[in-house]
């Protein structure tokens, strides 16, 4: 299943986040069902643009968008989840540049990794204090310790019925019905949901 496969991607990118503070990590909600999230990890150079490999500190952008499913007039409109990966050989020269990657949510630079997406909400915790519960991350604690993700998709059949970009804007009547409201239609086509809580790799 595709959405499967792109939480294990996720989490992979998330077990390996390193950096030294906030200025490594970044959050934004777009609105409370869409969030955004961009980071450093550690990946070999088999996981790299073999031409810009030249060391393990890559860069990653998860954020979602409204694109069409085919480049043909009247192609049917999808949320996606998508992931923007730089290679360290162009982290490095944006870092002796003195800046990261802009966390641009450009379709065109990215690979889409989940369709179909009607929830993708990321929301990274800190720790306050060494002996304290988990509390939601703010600008000034550092690199979070954990995401916690709430990431929902539809099934084919849903997804079929839900064609225009305002659909997957969830501000249609249809859209509404069909993925905002709970009950026995809700439940029977609405596809799966999934919450997971990801370690960051420095707290691990």
């Amino acid at each position: 299943m595709e959405a499967r496969a792109a939480l294990g991607v996720l989490s992979d990118d998330v077990a390996t986040m390193v950096g030294a503070g906030d200025e490594n990590f970044g959050w934004k909600a777009t609105d409370e069902r869409f969030h955004e999230i961009w980071f450093l990890t550690l990946k070999p150079l088999e996981a790299q643009d073999s031409s810009k490999a030249v060391g393990d500190v890559c860069y990653v952008h998860y954020f979602t968008a409204v694109t069409q499913d085919a480049p043909v007039v009247d192609s049917a409109y999808s949320r996606k989840l998508y992931r923007r990966f730089v290679s360290s050989g162009d982290l490095l020269e944006r870092l002796n540049n003195g800046t990261l990657p802009t966390p641009v949510a450009d379709p065109d630079r990215a690979e889409a990794v989940a369709f179909n997406v009607t929830r993708f909400v990321a929301q990274p915790l800190a720790r306050t204090n060494a002996a304290g519960p988990l509390a939601n991350w703010a600008e000034g604690n550092g690199l979070p310790v954990a995401l916690d993700i709430d990431f929902q998709v539809v099934d084919s059949d849903t997804a079929g019925l839900m064609r225009l970009e305002e659909d997957w804007n969830l501000t249609t009547k249809i859209a509404q019905t069909m993925v905002l409201e709970d009950g026995d239609e809700y439940d029977s086509r609405a596809g799966r949901e999934f919450q997971l809580n990801l370690k960051v790799g420095h707290a691990n």
